[in-house]
């Protein structure tokens, strides 16, 4: 038995600061001798120090002080001695920080899933990552005997249960959509891997607006029960776009799918907040010159006195041509270009993109190679060395004026973390990427069968999460936008830029005199269906889907497309846009707001919503 004397200076021991212990041979064999673990130290505060780096959360989390804490000591009256662990032992020690536990919980996970080499390597590589060089005083094999002791501590958790109720939850999501149950979701990450995934979750769980997203199958039962048992509260996964887990925050997401020949990805990504100037605040990085825009001009020669001004900022002296030259050619840009242009029918599918991609030629060309124009990347935002060009959707997604689409052109470098990009685009190069996310078409009414169809709200999304990650693509420095939408339990990864040119080929239908919010009646048998943001287009021949977005500009938004031929509702009530639709060959109705009666709508479509019971 230890002495109160060793006690004691264990104790002390090991509160002091671990360059002092480092410098003290004498002292580390003394911790080494009356250690009841046969755990070094220094790989105990250095493990100790990698939790710090993470944060947990949940009923793991807040049972493991109990479980960490060495067990009471016992009097055996036969022996007539105590028996107990040494005080102040490697777990209890554990137990008395945040990082502590967190770590603990960290090497449960790891010490279930490889040998004691295999988690010290890990470990280590984590070290070298996350911890100042000063404290990195321990190899491999120390490392791997801190989580081995922490693991055998908090055993009577039981990750194996825990890793096996989460591939169950997970197949019986597959068996009960009548889809293929992946044959890889319970594979172990390479040590590699999981280094790379750990550094993710520790990344996305010290910022607030980055998440980490993981997409496929392999490794992801695994990988999910791992972050459940850290962090629950931070997770969110869905299965084929159905969501079964969520937590109070969405920074790990797990997308599963039972793709073939897929390999699983994961990514930090970088949130993007719709409906704000985030986008130009945060990626735009101005020029050194920037033009006052409080300035105010005469209508007489106005043109010809901001040219001076843009001269004067950039040092310019430009012969007598110029300034003639550049006034005629936004004259004729006004002149060409009149209202009539933009109505639906006359600005129709290829027409639009092509109109877009010139648009972002403006500043800078994609690379001239092979690539046909199907199998280049959406583009949405274009930027050279000075200037960026982007659809002003990016910072505003949402139908403010279904017949005007604006774009920003700005003094500035298109900027994420320290290095400059070139591109955002919608999609990955890879071949068929943006024909993945195309939404499927409604197989069915989101109201009851026969049930009139009323302005409502019951067709909107829940949440909107736009997100841009850095990729090198086509030997191009590029941001990544992925735009996912969710409506109670569902959810849909969208192209932002279908939805963009899908705003710019967008009809308005004519307006009508009758009550906005009057309802539809629709028969068993017509072909006219109630949509939602998550599927807005009507499956079956000649059907119309009618979206159910009223008043939500966003909303409305995510519901355009260029697959099919849009109508707007605006101020039209439903029965006349339904009439004009057949009329003209729309098979969708996005649900828009009116200019006008918004006064008298508003009590109108509370009634309706109470009355029909389906808001």
């Amino acid at each position: 038995m230890a002495s109160s004397e060793g006690l004691s200076l264990q104790g002390d021991l090991i509160n002091a600061p671990s360059a002092a212990l480092a410098t003290s041979s004498l002292a580390q064999g003394l911790l080494r001798a009356v250690s009841a673990d046969n755990v070094n130290p220094l790989a105990l505060t250095q493990v100790q120090a990698i939790g710090a780096c993470f944060q947990s959360n949940g009923d793991w989390a807040a049972r493991a002080p109990d479980l960490l804490t060495r067990t009471p000591s016992a009097r055996l009256n036969r022996l007539s001695a105590w028996i107990g662990w040494s005080k102040d032992d490697a777990p209890s020690f554990m137990s008395q920080t945040a990082g502590g536990r967190t770590a603990s919980l960290l090497c449960l996970a790891l010490g279930n899933l490889y040998a004691k080499e295999r988690c010290g390597m890990i470990l280590f590589d984590l070290s070298r990552d996350v911890l100042p060089a000063e404290t990195q005083n321990s190899g491999l094999n120390q490392l791997g005997d801190v989580c081995m002791c922490l693991q055998n501590k908090l055993a009577c958790l039981g990750f194996g249960n825990h890793l096996a109720a989460q591939l169950t939850h997970l197949r019986e999501c597959f068996f009960e959509s009548g889809q293929e149950y992946p044959r890889d979701l319970a594979d172990t990450p390479t040590e590699e891997v999981m280094h790379a995934f750990l550094m993710g979750v520790r990344n996305a769980l010290r910022e607030e607006n980055l998440s980490l997203y993981f997409s496929g199958s392999q490794c992801a039962g695994t990988l999910i029960a791992l972050v459940l048992a850290i962090c629950p509260e931070d997770v969110r996964v869905e299965v084929n776009g159905e969501m079964i887990m969520r937590g109070r925050r969405d920074t790990i997401v797990f997308s599963v799918t039972n793709e073939q020949d897929t390999t699983s990805r994961f990514s930090v990504e970088q949130s993007l907040r719709p409906n704000t100037r985030d986008f130009s605040r945060k990626y735009i990085i101005e020029g050194r010159h920037e033009l006052n825009r409080q300035l105010s001009f005469s209508w007489d020669g106005f043109l010809s006195d901001q040219l001076d001004v843009a001269f004067a900022m950039h040092g310019l002296r430009p012969d007598n041509l110029l300034k003639p030259a550049l006034a005629t050619l936004v004259a004729s840009a006004v002149i060409t270009f009149s209202d009539q242009d933009w109505l639906g029918e006359r600005v129709t599918g290829i027409y639009v993109i092509h109109f877009h991609e010139w648009i972002l030629d403006l500043v800078r060309q994609w690379s001239h190679d092979i690539l046909s124009d199907d199998e280049r990347p959406p583009r949405i935002c274009t930027s050279s060395g000075s200037s960026t060009v982007y659809a002003k959707t990016l910072e505003f997604p949402e139908i403010q004026n279904p017949w005007s689409i604006e774009y920003n052109l700005v003094d500035g470098r298109l900027r994420y973390g320290s290095d400059n990009y070139g591109f955002i685009i919608c999609a990955s190069v890879e071949k068929g990427s943006a024909k993945k996310l195309t939404r499927k078409k409604a197989s069915k009414s989101v109201l009851p069968k026969g049930h009139p169809i009323s302005a409502s709200k019951i067709g909107e999304h829940s949440s909107l999460l736009m997100t841009l990650r850095p990729a090198f693509v086509e030997g191009q420095q590029a941001l990544i936008l992925r735009c996912i939408v969710t409506q109670s339990t569902s959810t849909v990864e969208l192209n932002f830029r279908e939805l963009h040119c899908g705003l710019m080929q967008l009809a308005p239908a004519n307006s009508c005199e009758h009550d906005l919010a009057s309802p539809l009646s629709v028969s068993s048998g017509a072909l006219i269906k109630a949509t939602s943001v998550i599927a807005p287009v009507a499956g079956g021949k000649d059907a119309i889907g009618i979206t159910l977005t009223q008043r939500n500009g966003e909303a409305q938004f995510l519901c355009c497309t260029m697959s099919v031929r849009q109508l707007y509702q605006g101020d039209c009530c439903i029965s006349c846009a339904v009439t004009q639709a057949k009329e003209m060959g729309y098979l969708a109705i996005i649900g828009g707001s009116p200019s006008t009666y918004l006064l008298d709508l508003g009590p109108n479509l509370n009634d309706q919503e109470q009355s029909s019971g389906t808001a």
